[in-house]
């Protein structure tokens, strides 16, 4: 299962993550490279690869 896939509104809990295996180090990386935000502590803004940008870019 991918991380876009668990979202509601683009959100997901840090929690929902880390049940399908994303921790820390992982959840960083995705930061990284720009597949998710964190808007708020313990929640991800997150966006589907076939989404053209993400719908935190306007």
């Amino acid at each position: 299962m991918e991380l876009h896939q668990l979202a509601i509104d683009h959100l997901v809990p840090t929690s929902e993550a880390n049940r399908i295996g994303l921790g820390p180090y992982e959840l960083a990386q995705l930061r990284k490279s720009g597949r998710i935000w964190g808007p708020i502590r313990g929640w991800y803004a997150v966006w589907s690869p076939e989404d053209p940008i993400p719908p935190w870019g306007g």
